[in-house]
């Protein structure tokens, strides 16, 4: 019966590494079909981003090589820069200022938002964007004027600012081949999002780091931007868009998740996306690192996409998981089933239901154990064999409910009365038996006389005494075999009854 439980447990192991390794695939699977759809949308976006940008490189080349490294503009930065006189600066600044405003203008018109010169030094020489503020040193602020400056070659890059965040197009000026300074056209990113709006006409929207932007806008330019609604870490650029992407889709309740796994998500600075739900509309949110000058990820471009492919994904892992979820729990409910089952039979087997003590088949195992110890190393032994004394008439008498109740005190006395390493069995009926081992029949001689007196001492049969006769048996080398010790023991017993009853006979 052990053996058979112990191949049901192995078996029943094997069966639930196979449900777990399937699971642990599953999950391995839907983890790697996420990966690569993710990696492919964040893909997507680069390309779609670096194609859009490439286009205003290409015109911005032009706009520079046409309308700003000219001679004439040139000259007027160079004097303007060069002059000592604040009222000799300010005037070469006013004529840049109206050679260019209506160049400027048109610019702005094809969505270019800064023309900006700085001098060498990295100060701010004429916002056309804000004429009024100038003077200020960008060395610490503006990566890309400090980079063109020091190393006179052109530089292209998202960049954030005093006044604005863009895409920006860095070129050195010279002027009677010296370096003069800087010029920087720009793009902001409205410009990039609508062109990628009208190009593959899906949902954008830009966010920046909180941090990034509050160490270098001018505090008069804060408006610009409002904190974004589903992570307190970064901010909407309002020139970009008003618009709270998502805002008026989703519960609170939903939200609150949804936030959670955002901010768990952005802290890493790297794409990522999220599957989204309204309605019956199932789309994708996806979240495109921008990098600036430095290449530091400083904000992320964020686009909506209806697909059903993460979706899908997720609800065939769930179709495959959850009965292998329910064939587990329906295996264990049967193991444990079984496992009690077996268990409780093995019990039923090994003990009496009434006494609590060994059945005759496993008393008998054991001895013979004992026979076989004593037989390799000479360990001595004792059986006893012991009998309730009128037993049919206590049950005839008083009925065989109080029999059983008899028979349960006799051996509950003995049994309490034994060493742990002694066993005791229900040969028949009435009839027990006790195995004393490492001892022999001397030295448990007084114990058992002892018990069977404590037995006749006990008043549960009103007047009448429950008495018992026992036959003791040690082995020895005249014993051949277990079946010669029990019959030994047996006629022991007998005589035990034969003189008189409440006895013990040993030899």
């Amino acid at each position: 019966m052990i053996n058979n439980l112990k191949y049901r447990i192995y078996i029943f192991g094997i069966i639930v590494v196979f449900l777990i390794y399937i699971g642990l695939s599953l999950f391995l699977n839907l983890k790697q079909n996420k990966k690569l759809i993710e990696k492919n949308y964040i893909d997507q976006i680069d390309n779609q981003y670096k194609i859009t940008v490439e286009g205003y490189d290409t015109m911005v080349d032009y706009i520079f090589k046409r309308e700003i490294n000219l001679p004439a503009v040139k000259r007027l930065f160079y004097r303007g820069v060069k002059s000592i006189k604040k009222d000799e600066a300010d005037y070469y600044r006013k004529k840049l200022y109206g050679y260019l405003k209506e160049k400027y203008n048109l610019f702005k018109e094809y969505n270019y938002r800064q023309l900006h010169f700085h001098t060498k030094e990295n100060e701010s020489y004429l916002r056309f964007h804000r004429p009024d503020k100038y003077g200020d040193n960008l060395t610490r602020i503006r990566e890309s004027v400090r980079l063109v400056n020091q190393n006179k070659k052109r530089i292209e890059g998202f960049e954030e600012g005093k006044i604005f965040n863009g895409y920006r197009f860095v070129y050195p000026l010279t002027y009677l081949d010296k370096h003069i300074g800087s010029v920087e056209i720009s793009i902001s990113f409205k410009t990039i999002i609508q062109s990628l709006k009208k190009i593959y006409n899906n949902e954008y929207q830009f966010i920046l780091k909180e941090d990034i932007v509050k160490k270098k806008i001018f505090e008069s330019e804060a408006d610009n931007y409002e904190t974004w609604w589903l992570s307190s870490g970064y901010l909407l650029d309002k020139g970009v868009s008003k618009e709270q992407i998502l805002k008026q889709i989703y519960s609170e309740k939903y939200l609150k998740k949804f936030r959670e796994t955002i901010n768990k998500k952005i802290k890493k600075g790297s794409g990522f996306i999220i599957p989204i739900k309204y309605k019956s509309k199932k789309e994708v949110l996806i979240f495109y690192p921008i990098s600036n000058i430095k290449g530091n990820s400083v904000g992320y471009l964020i686009n909506i996409v209806e697909d059903n492919r993460i979706h899908q994904i997720n609800s065939y892992f769930y179709y495959i998981l959850i009965p292998l979820i329910l064939l587990g729990i329906l295996l264990i409910v049967f193991f444990i089933y079984i496992y009690k089952s077996a268990k409780k039979i093995n019990y039923l087997a090994t003990y009496d239901s009434l006494t609590k003590i060994y059945t005759r088949g496993v008393f008998l195992s054991r001895l013979k154990d004992e026979y076989n110890r004593y037989k390799r190393y000479g360990s001595k032994f004792t059986i006893a064999m012991i009998d309730i004394d009128n037993f049919k008439n206590i049950n005839d008498n008083y009925g065989h409910q109080k029999g059983d109740e008899v028979l349960r005190l006799v051996v509950n006395i003995f049994k309490k009365n034994i060493r742990k390493t002694d066993f005791m069995g229900r040969y028949g009926g009435d009839e027990l038996t006790i195995c004393f081992t490492e001892t022999g029949s001397k030295n448990i001689d007084k114990k058992i006389n002892d018990l069977k007196k404590k037995i006749s001492e006990r008043d549960i049969l009103n007047q009448d005494n429950v008495t018992v006769s026992i036959g003791l048996k040690e082995i020895d080398e005249d014993v051949e075999s277990i079946d010669d010790l029990i019959k030994i023991c047996d006629e022991y017993l007998y005589r035990a009854k034969k003189m008189g009853k409440n006895l013990v006979f040993s030899g």
